[in-house]
């Protein structure tokens, strides 16, 4: 079993984000908020590989769409 939990640092630096789940023991990893389907294709790559390379797996995904929004605009387009 891996364990994850959450990880704070300052940026979108894959190689900081994988590095402070190692820092922590951590062998599992949320995929960032910083990461999302805005983000270019390559930027993700970097991060899953820079994940891989230190045997953390992306183990939670989020959508980050909120319908309760209090943002009427926001919370129409997340549904």
């Amino acid at each position: 079993m891996r364990l994850g939990g959450p990880v704070f640092v300052e940026g979108c630096d894959p190689q900081a984000y994988a590095e402070a789940h190692v820092a922590k023991g951590l062998r599992a990893a949320y995929w960032p908020d910083w990461a999302d389907a805005h983000t270019e294709a390559t930027a993700c790559r970097e991060l899953a590989v820079a994940l891989e390379k230190r045997g953390v797996i992306p183990a939670e995904v989020g959508i980050w769409r909120n319908v309760l929004s209090p943002d009427p605009v926001k919370a129409g387009s997340a549904v």
